[in-house]
Protein backbone atom coordinates (compact mmCIF):
# COMPACT_ATOMS: atom_id res chain seq x y z
CA UNK A 1 0.00 0.00 0.00
CA UNK A 2 1.36 3.43 -0.95
CA UNK A 3 2.06 6.17 1.57
CA UNK A 4 -0.63 8.30 -0.07
CA UNK A 5 -3.20 5.51 0.28
CA UNK A 6 -2.35 5.22 3.97
CA UNK A 7 -2.69 8.96 4.38
CA UNK A 8 -6.07 8.96 2.64
CA UNK A 9 -7.22 6.17 4.95
CA UNK A 10 -6.20 8.20 7.99
CA UNK A 11 -7.90 11.35 6.67
CA UNK A 12 -11.08 9.46 5.79
CA UNK A 13 -11.18 7.84 9.20
CA UNK A 14 -10.47 11.08 11.03
CA UNK A 15 -13.46 12.72 9.35
CA UNK A 16 -15.86 9.76 9.41
CA UNK A 17 -15.04 8.86 13.00
CA UNK A 18 -15.76 12.41 14.12
CA UNK A 19 -18.96 12.42 12.08
CA UNK A 20 -20.10 9.12 13.58
CA UNK A 21 -19.32 10.27 17.12
CA UNK A 22 -21.22 13.52 16.61
CA UNK A 23 -24.35 11.78 15.32
CA UNK A 24 -24.16 9.02 17.92
CA UNK A 25 -24.04 11.71 20.59
CA UNK A 26 -27.05 13.43 19.03
CA UNK A 27 -28.91 10.10 18.85
CA UNK A 28 -28.24 9.48 22.55
CA UNK A 29 -29.47 12.98 23.41
CA UNK A 30 -32.70 12.49 21.47
CA UNK A 31 -33.29 9.12 23.11
CA UNK A 32 -32.81 10.76 26.50
CA UNK A 33 -35.42 13.41 25.66
CA UNK A 34 -37.76 10.59 24.63
CA UNK A 35 -37.15 8.45 27.72
CA UNK A 36 -37.67 11.38 30.09
CA UNK A 37 -40.62 12.89 28.23
CA UNK A 38 -39.31 16.31 27.23
CA UNK A 39 -41.87 18.31 25.18
CA UNK A 40 -39.27 19.31 22.57
CA UNK A 41 -38.71 15.70 21.46
CA UNK A 42 -39.65 14.98 17.84
CA UNK A 43 -39.89 11.45 16.47
CA UNK A 44 -39.06 12.78 12.99
CA UNK A 45 -35.73 14.13 14.26
CA UNK A 46 -34.84 10.80 15.83
CA UNK A 47 -35.70 8.95 12.61
CA UNK A 48 -33.70 11.42 10.53
CA UNK A 49 -30.67 10.99 12.80
CA UNK A 50 -30.91 7.21 12.56
CA UNK A 51 -31.04 7.52 8.77
CA UNK A 52 -27.94 9.75 8.84
CA UNK A 53 -26.15 7.14 10.94
CA UNK A 54 -26.93 4.45 8.37
CA UNK A 55 -25.19 6.58 5.73
CA UNK A 56 -22.18 6.97 8.00
CA UNK A 57 -22.10 3.22 8.75
CA UNK A 58 -21.99 2.52 5.02
CA UNK A 59 -18.97 4.79 4.55
CA UNK A 60 -17.21 3.23 7.54
CA UNK A 61 -17.88 -0.28 6.23
CA UNK A 62 -16.26 0.74 2.95
CA UNK A 63 -13.29 2.11 4.88
CA UNK A 64 -12.81 -1.20 6.73
CA UNK A 65 -12.76 -2.85 3.28
CA UNK A 66 -9.95 -0.52 2.19
CA UNK A 67 -11.88 2.22 0.33
CA UNK A 68 -11.19 5.89 1.06
CA UNK A 69 -14.05 8.38 0.94
CA UNK A 70 -11.63 11.33 0.91
CA UNK A 71 -8.54 11.69 -1.27
CA UNK A 72 -6.03 14.39 -0.50
CA UNK A 73 -5.07 14.72 -4.18
CA UNK A 74 -8.60 15.88 -5.07
CA UNK A 75 -8.31 18.92 -2.84
CA UNK A 76 -11.60 20.81 -2.66
CA UNK A 77 -13.05 18.73 -5.52
CA UNK A 78 -13.96 15.66 -3.47
CA UNK A 79 -16.30 12.88 -4.63
CA UNK A 80 -20.06 13.07 -4.11
CA UNK A 81 -20.01 10.92 -0.96
CA UNK A 82 -17.33 13.09 0.63
CA UNK A 83 -19.33 16.23 -0.15
CA UNK A 84 -22.34 14.62 1.53
CA UNK A 85 -20.25 13.77 4.61
CA UNK A 86 -19.14 17.40 4.85
CA UNK A 87 -22.78 18.45 4.55
CA UNK A 88 -23.71 16.25 7.51
CA UNK A 89 -20.84 17.72 9.52
CA UNK A 90 -21.94 21.23 8.66
CA UNK A 91 -25.49 20.40 9.77
CA UNK A 92 -24.23 19.25 13.16
CA UNK A 93 -22.05 22.34 13.47
CA UNK A 94 -25.05 24.61 12.96
CA UNK A 95 -26.89 22.91 15.86
CA UNK A 96 -24.14 23.33 18.42
CA UNK A 97 -24.23 27.09 19.10
CA UNK A 98 -28.00 27.09 19.84
CA UNK A 99 -27.44 24.02 22.04
CA UNK A 100 -24.63 25.75 23.95
CA UNK A 101 -26.81 28.85 24.39
CA UNK A 102 -29.73 26.73 25.67
CA UNK A 103 -27.50 25.09 28.27
CA UNK A 104 -26.20 28.49 29.39
CA UNK A 105 -29.78 29.69 29.74
CA UNK A 106 -30.62 26.67 31.90
CA UNK A 107 -27.54 27.32 34.04
CA UNK A 108 -28.42 31.00 34.45
CA UNK A 109 -32.00 30.17 35.41
CA UNK A 110 -30.83 27.70 38.05
CA UNK A 111 -33.35 26.34 40.56
CA UNK A 112 -33.19 22.91 38.92
CA UNK A 113 -35.30 21.13 41.55
CA UNK A 114 -38.20 23.29 40.36
CA UNK A 115 -37.25 23.25 36.66
CA UNK A 116 -38.30 19.81 35.44
CA UNK A 117 -37.79 20.33 31.70
CA UNK A 118 -34.52 22.21 32.19
CA UNK A 119 -33.19 19.28 34.20
CA UNK A 120 -34.02 16.93 31.32
CA UNK A 121 -32.18 19.23 28.89
CA UNK A 122 -29.04 19.04 31.01
CA UNK A 123 -29.24 15.24 31.29
CA UNK A 124 -29.73 15.04 27.52
CA UNK A 125 -26.74 17.30 26.85
CA UNK A 126 -24.54 15.29 29.21
CA UNK A 127 -25.60 12.07 27.46
CA UNK A 128 -24.75 13.64 24.12
CA UNK A 129 -21.25 14.47 25.30
CA UNK A 130 -20.66 11.11 26.99
CA UNK A 131 -21.80 8.92 24.11
CA UNK A 132 -20.07 11.08 21.53
CA UNK A 133 -16.81 10.61 23.40
CA UNK A 134 -17.44 6.89 23.71
CA UNK A 135 -17.91 6.36 20.01
CA UNK A 136 -14.98 8.60 19.15
CA UNK A 137 -12.54 6.56 21.24
CA UNK A 138 -13.91 3.23 20.10
CA UNK A 139 -13.63 4.39 16.49
CA UNK A 140 -9.87 4.62 16.89
CA UNK A 141 -9.77 1.22 18.56
CA UNK A 142 -11.60 -0.22 15.54
CA UNK A 143 -9.31 1.54 13.05
CA UNK A 144 -6.20 0.32 14.86
CA UNK A 145 -7.58 -3.22 15.01
CA UNK A 146 -8.55 -3.38 11.33
CA UNK A 147 -5.29 -1.87 10.09
CA UNK A 148 -2.96 -3.56 12.60
CA UNK A 149 -1.89 -0.50 14.58
CA UNK A 150 -1.39 -1.95 18.06
CA UNK A 151 -0.15 1.34 19.53
CA UNK A 152 -3.34 3.09 18.47
CA UNK A 153 -5.45 0.30 19.95
CA UNK A 154 -3.60 0.49 23.26
CA UNK A 155 -3.87 4.28 23.57
CA UNK A 156 -7.54 4.49 22.69
CA UNK A 157 -8.59 1.45 24.72
CA UNK A 158 -7.07 3.20 27.71
CA UNK A 159 -9.03 6.34 26.84
CA UNK A 160 -12.25 4.35 26.37
CA UNK A 161 -11.79 2.61 29.72
CA UNK A 162 -11.25 5.96 31.42
CA UNK A 163 -14.51 7.20 29.90
CA UNK A 164 -16.56 4.30 31.18
CA UNK A 165 -17.36 6.23 34.37
CA UNK A 166 -18.86 9.06 32.32
CA UNK A 167 -21.13 6.61 30.51
CA UNK A 168 -22.19 5.09 33.84
CA UNK A 169 -22.93 8.58 35.15
CA UNK A 170 -25.03 9.46 32.09
CA UNK A 171 -27.06 6.28 32.53
CA UNK A 172 -27.41 6.95 36.25
CA UNK A 173 -28.74 10.48 35.67
CA UNK A 174 -31.44 9.02 33.41
CA UNK A 175 -32.28 6.13 35.74
CA UNK A 176 -32.56 8.27 38.87
CA UNK A 177 -34.52 11.08 37.25
CA UNK A 178 -37.10 8.66 35.82
CA UNK A 179 -38.02 7.75 39.40
CA UNK A 180 -38.92 11.30 40.43
CA UNK A 181 -40.24 10.22 43.84
CA UNK A 182 -36.80 8.97 44.88
CA UNK A 183 -34.46 11.72 43.63
CA UNK A 184 -31.64 12.27 46.18
CA UNK A 185 -31.23 15.73 47.68
CA UNK A 186 -27.86 16.28 45.98
CA UNK A 187 -28.96 15.04 42.54
CA UNK A 188 -29.44 18.44 40.90
CA UNK A 189 -26.24 19.93 42.32
CA UNK A 190 -24.34 16.86 41.12
CA UNK A 191 -25.82 17.20 37.63
CA UNK A 192 -25.02 20.92 37.49
CA UNK A 193 -21.42 20.26 38.48
CA UNK A 194 -20.82 17.74 35.71
CA UNK A 195 -22.51 19.97 33.12
CA UNK A 196 -20.70 23.16 34.09
CA UNK A 197 -18.36 23.23 31.08
CA UNK A 198 -20.73 21.77 28.47
CA UNK A 199 -21.44 25.07 26.64
CA UNK A 200 -17.72 25.57 26.08
CA UNK A 201 -17.22 21.94 25.11
CA UNK A 202 -19.90 22.12 22.42
CA UNK A 203 -18.35 25.35 21.12
CA UNK A 204 -15.04 23.47 20.95
CA UNK A 205 -16.81 20.97 18.70
CA UNK A 206 -17.80 23.88 16.44
CA UNK A 207 -14.09 24.71 16.24
CA UNK A 208 -13.23 21.03 15.60
CA UNK A 209 -15.63 20.91 12.67
CA UNK A 210 -14.35 24.20 11.25
CA UNK A 211 -10.90 22.60 11.04
CA UNK A 212 -12.27 19.50 9.32
CA UNK A 213 -14.30 21.50 6.80
CA UNK A 214 -11.19 23.50 5.89
CA UNK A 215 -8.95 20.44 5.69
CA UNK A 216 -8.41 20.80 1.93
CA UNK A 217 -8.41 24.60 1.82
CA UNK A 218 -4.90 25.43 2.94
CA UNK A 219 -3.58 26.78 6.22
CA UNK A 220 -6.06 27.15 9.07
CA UNK A 221 -5.56 30.77 10.10
CA UNK A 222 -7.26 33.08 12.57
CA UNK A 223 -9.84 34.06 9.97
CA UNK A 224 -10.91 30.43 9.51
CA UNK A 225 -11.12 30.11 13.29
CA UNK A 226 -13.61 32.99 13.29
CA UNK A 227 -11.38 35.78 14.61
CA UNK A 228 -11.74 39.31 13.28
CA UNK A 229 -8.48 41.00 12.31
CA UNK A 230 -7.91 43.20 15.42
CA UNK A 231 -8.74 40.29 17.72
CA UNK A 232 -6.54 37.94 15.71
CA UNK A 233 -3.61 40.34 15.97
CA UNK A 234 -3.88 40.38 19.76
CA UNK A 235 -3.80 36.57 19.99
CA UNK A 236 -0.95 36.42 17.50
CA UNK A 237 1.11 38.91 19.53
CA UNK A 238 0.55 36.66 22.54
CA UNK A 239 1.97 33.77 20.46
CA UNK A 240 -1.21 31.73 20.75
CA UNK A 241 -1.74 29.89 17.46
CA UNK A 242 -5.12 29.97 15.65
CA UNK A 243 -6.16 26.42 16.55
CA UNK A 244 -5.23 26.84 20.21
CA UNK A 245 -6.81 30.29 20.35
CA UNK A 246 -10.05 28.89 18.99
CA UNK A 247 -10.32 26.36 21.81
CA UNK A 248 -9.48 28.88 24.52
CA UNK A 249 -12.05 31.32 23.17
CA UNK A 250 -14.68 28.57 22.83
CA UNK A 251 -14.21 27.92 26.54
CA UNK A 252 -14.70 31.63 27.26
CA UNK A 253 -11.12 32.55 28.14
CA UNK A 254 -9.78 36.03 27.44
CA UNK A 255 -6.26 36.24 26.05
CA UNK A 256 -4.94 37.65 29.34
CA UNK A 257 -6.41 34.70 31.25
CA UNK A 258 -4.78 32.25 28.87
CA UNK A 259 -1.38 33.78 29.56
CA UNK A 260 -1.92 33.34 33.31
CA UNK A 261 -2.72 29.65 32.92
CA UNK A 262 0.18 29.12 30.55
CA UNK A 263 2.51 30.87 32.97
CA UNK A 264 1.99 28.08 35.54
CA UNK A 265 2.44 25.38 32.89
CA UNK A 266 -1.19 24.58 32.09
CA UNK A 267 -1.47 24.78 28.31
CA UNK A 268 -4.52 22.56 27.82
CA UNK A 269 -7.65 24.75 27.67
CA UNK A 270 -9.87 21.84 28.72
CA UNK A 271 -7.92 21.31 31.93
CA UNK A 272 -7.98 25.03 32.68
CA UNK A 273 -11.72 25.22 32.00
CA UNK A 274 -12.53 22.28 34.30
CA UNK A 275 -10.61 23.78 37.21
CA UNK A 276 -11.72 27.36 36.65
CA UNK A 277 -15.35 26.24 36.58
CA UNK A 278 -14.74 24.51 39.92
CA UNK A 279 -13.58 27.83 41.39
CA UNK A 280 -9.79 27.42 41.33
CA UNK A 281 -7.27 29.93 39.97
CA UNK A 282 -4.13 28.82 38.05
CA UNK A 283 -1.83 28.64 41.10
CA UNK A 284 -4.37 26.72 43.17
CA UNK A 285 -4.96 24.35 40.28
CA UNK A 286 -1.28 23.48 40.00
CA UNK A 287 -1.11 22.71 43.73
CA UNK A 288 -4.05 20.29 43.49
CA UNK A 289 -2.78 18.71 40.28
CA UNK A 290 0.53 17.98 41.99
CA UNK A 291 -1.26 15.70 44.43
CA UNK A 292 -3.32 14.09 41.64
CA UNK A 293 -6.71 15.38 42.77
CA UNK A 294 -9.66 15.90 40.45
CA UNK A 295 -11.62 19.18 40.63
CA UNK A 296 -14.52 17.42 42.37
CA UNK A 297 -12.26 15.90 45.02
CA UNK A 298 -10.31 19.14 45.46
CA UNK A 299 -13.51 21.11 46.08
CA UNK A 300 -14.48 18.82 48.95
CA UNK A 301 -11.14 19.27 50.73
CA UNK A 302 -10.70 22.96 49.92
CA UNK A 303 -14.19 23.68 51.28
CA UNK A 304 -13.04 22.23 54.61
CA UNK A 305 -9.90 24.45 54.52
CA UNK A 306 -7.36 21.70 53.87
CA UNK A 307 -4.20 22.36 51.90
CA UNK A 308 -3.48 20.02 48.97
CA UNK A 309 -0.56 18.33 50.74
CA UNK A 310 -2.68 17.77 53.86
CA UNK A 311 -5.56 16.37 51.85
CA UNK A 312 -3.23 14.03 49.98
CA UNK A 313 -1.84 12.58 53.21
CA UNK A 314 -5.27 12.10 54.73
CA UNK A 315 -6.58 10.36 51.61
CA UNK A 316 -3.51 8.09 51.59
CA UNK A 317 -4.49 7.12 55.15
CA UNK A 318 -7.95 6.08 53.98
CA UNK A 319 -9.93 9.20 54.85
CA UNK A 320 -11.82 10.13 51.68
CA UNK A 321 -14.56 12.31 53.17
CA UNK A 322 -13.24 15.48 54.84
CA UNK A 323 -16.59 16.37 56.38
CA UNK A 324 -16.40 13.18 58.46
CA UNK A 325 -13.12 14.28 60.07
CA UNK A 326 -12.91 16.72 62.95
CA UNK A 327 -10.01 19.15 62.76
CA UNK A 328 -8.52 17.57 65.88
CA UNK A 329 -8.57 14.11 64.27
CA UNK A 330 -6.94 15.49 61.15
CA UNK A 331 -4.19 17.23 63.12
CA UNK A 332 -3.39 14.00 64.94
CA UNK A 333 -3.16 12.13 61.63
CA UNK A 334 -0.94 14.82 60.12
CA UNK A 335 1.41 15.13 63.08
CA UNK A 336 5.09 14.48 62.31
CA UNK A 337 4.38 13.62 58.68
CA UNK A 338 6.18 15.54 55.99
CA UNK A 339 4.14 16.42 52.90
CA UNK A 340 4.98 14.50 49.72
CA UNK A 341 7.56 16.10 47.41
CA UNK A 342 6.13 18.30 44.71
CA UNK A 343 6.00 17.01 41.18
CA UNK A 344 5.18 18.69 37.93
CA UNK A 345 1.60 18.59 36.64
CA UNK A 346 0.75 15.77 34.27
CA UNK A 347 1.33 16.70 30.62
CA UNK A 348 -1.86 17.88 29.01
CA UNK A 349 -3.66 15.69 26.51
CA UNK A 350 -4.00 16.60 22.83
CA UNK A 351 -6.64 19.24 22.21
CA UNK A 352 -8.26 18.27 18.87
CA UNK A 353 -10.80 15.51 19.22
CA UNK A 354 -14.26 15.01 20.43
CA UNK A 355 -13.71 13.20 23.62
CA UNK A 356 -15.55 8.36 23.72
CA UNK A 357 -16.54 3.76 25.54
CA UNK A 358 -18.59 0.61 25.08
CA UNK A 359 -20.91 -0.98 27.64
CA UNK A 360 -24.60 -0.01 27.69
CA UNK A 361 -25.48 2.14 24.72
CA UNK A 362 -28.46 4.31 24.00
CA UNK A 363 -27.58 4.79 20.33
CA UNK A 364 -27.85 2.29 17.50
CA UNK A 365 -25.52 -0.67 17.68
CA UNK A 366 -23.41 -2.24 15.00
Amino acid sequence: MTDQKLKDQEISHRILNYLNAAYQGKFAALNTLLLLGHPSFKTSELEKTESNLKEIYSWLDDLWDGATLFQESRGTRQAEGAVRAFELLSNIQSELEPLAADIESVQETGDLPNQYNNTILLISAFSRSAYGEEHYANGFVRFGTVFNNSDMVKIWKHRANALSEKIKLANEFVRVFKDTDQIPDNFHAHLEFFCRTLPGLFRCHIHDIAQILHLFKGEFGYDKAGFLRPEASAWERAEIAPIDAGYWRALNFEKEEVLQWRKVGIVDPFVAAEWRAAGFDPDQTVDWLRVDFSPLLAIQWATEDYLPAEASILVSKGHHYPHLLTREQAEDLLADIKPPPKKSPEPSRPVFQIPVTAPKKIGPRR
